[in-house]
């Protein structure tokens, strides 16, 4: 919490005190230790995606088996999930789908 202190997070830190149980809090140190600081500034003007990683966390922890059980082509693997994933995993394909279609964001020089 001293980051979020040092960074003046009020929002974040309030949500996280008022809204989720200790172990939630830990999952979240967990989570992001290595966050930039403008990620944990952007988790302080939009709380409500804290709500979103808080019922969604453990997708992204589940270890999936599939039978083949080796690696596949990028276009096998988004045709599959196309046609045979849930919601939740089209939305992740689409959203990894946009961000490396699009240069990163610009990093301030220090």
């Amino acid at each position: 919490m001293s980051k979020l202190d040092d960074l003046e997070l009020p929002n974040l830190k309030n949500k996280l005190l008022n809204d989720f149980n200790e172990t939630t809090r830990l999952k979240f140190a967990d989570d992001f230790e290595g966050a930039a600081d403008e990620t944990l500034e952007l988790l302080d003007n939009k709380t409500n995606i804290l709500d979103y990683w808080s019922n969604n966390k453990a997708i992204y922890s589940e270890q999936r088996l599939y039978p083949e059980g080796s690696n596949i082509d990028w276009n096998t693997a988004r045709s599959n999930v196309l046609s045979n994933g849930t919601d939740t995993e089209k939305k992740v394909l689409l959203a990894l789908e946009e961000r490396f279609a699009s240069p990163p964001p610009p990093h301030p020089i220090i």
